[in-house]
């Protein structure tokens, strides 16, 4: 019996692609639990101007099994998809229910398939930068404590790890933006702001979850903490505001979202769903969106 769940979409907001991950099934248990031995095909379909009844889709498809690597205790993460937001070439960056994590490179008009790059065997949180240059992730598999690993993707061809964090994420965002060296001036490389969440049980109310760290990583692979959100609960979902690294949204354990200005400190918050999925906002940065459920809310901050 075959079985299909739609797991993610993904909205270019600029350029009005549209993108869907389709987990299909063929076996008896069906899609939605990544069990293992279960085979599945993970189907990515991409409407290149978001026209669904009007144009003919991109349709990415990857096979892959949930049985875990030999002497393994693997638990996996559900399938996810995520994706550039700018003007640029649209960037995909998906983990499959096998747990592996492949980039997707498209050419300008979202129509074609470029380049195919596999990053990680076992990824966790994935995030991606608007401009699809960068991303974060976090690597099940890696053998030491740097579970958190920054990526570069300079061009189609080129994708290379540029550092790697002793960090456990529960949540991540990723950012672009320049570089400045201590006085202020250009340091001549690429750089992106990253934001971790580290998670923290809500059940024990006399320990403070760890704050939210935004860490500055260049591409030379130096790295420095640049600010601390701090927070009554533990943080779920991460996100900045649309191409500025100076907004971070975050939705935590109580319902609560907060919009955090990095550069003044200052917080807005609102009284959320504890269930909340993911958090954006509009491109001019004046609502936010939280999804829960089987639903969405759509406020201003």
């Amino acid at each position: 019996r075959v079985s299909s769940i739609v797991r993610q979409m993904v909205v270019n907001p600029v350029l009005g692609t549209i993108a869907v991950f389709v987990e299909v099934a063929d076996s008896p248990g069906g899609v939605g639990g990544c069990s293992g031995g279960a085979q599945f095909q993970n189907l990515i379909i991409i409407w290149p101007s978001g026209q669904l009844q009007e144009e003919e889709p991109l349709k990415i498809s990857v096979g892959s099994s949930s049985d875990p690597p030999p002497g393994a205790d693997v638990e996996f993460a559900p399938p996810a998809l995520v994706g550039s937001t700018g003007d640029v070439p649209m960037v995909l960056l998906g983990r499959l229910c096998s747990g592996k994590v492949i980039c997707w490179h498209l050419n300008s008009a979202s129509s074609q398939l470029v380049s195919e790059h596999d990053i990680t065997r076992r990824g966790g949180v994935v995030a991606i930068s608007g401009d699809g240059a960068w991303a974060a992730i976090d690597n099940l598999g890696a053998a030491d404590n740097e579970r958190l690993e920054i990526w570069r993707f300079s061009s189609y061809r080129k994708c290379e790890r540029v550092a790697q964090l002793s960090k456990r994420p529960h949540c991540l965002a990723i950012m672009q933006q320049d570089a400045l060296l201590e006085d202020g001036t250009a340091s001549g490389h690429g750089a992106a702001l990253v934001a971790v969440g580290e998670g923290g049980n809500p059940e024990v109310a006399s320990v403070a979850p760890a704050p939210i760290e935004v860490l500055l990583v260049r591409a030379d692979g130096m790295s420095v903490t640049t600010y601390r959100v701090q927070a009554e609960w533990p943080c779920r979902v991460l996100s900045f505001a649309h191409s500025n690294a100076g907004l971070l949204l975050s939705a935590h354990a109580d319902g609560l979202v907060n919009v955090s200005n990095l550069h003044t400190g200052q917080t807005r918050s609102a009284h959320d769903d504890v269930a909340v999925r993911s958090i954006c906002s509009s491109p001019d940065r004046a609502l936010i969106v939280t999804a829960a459920a089987s639903g969405f809310r759509i406020f201003r901050p």
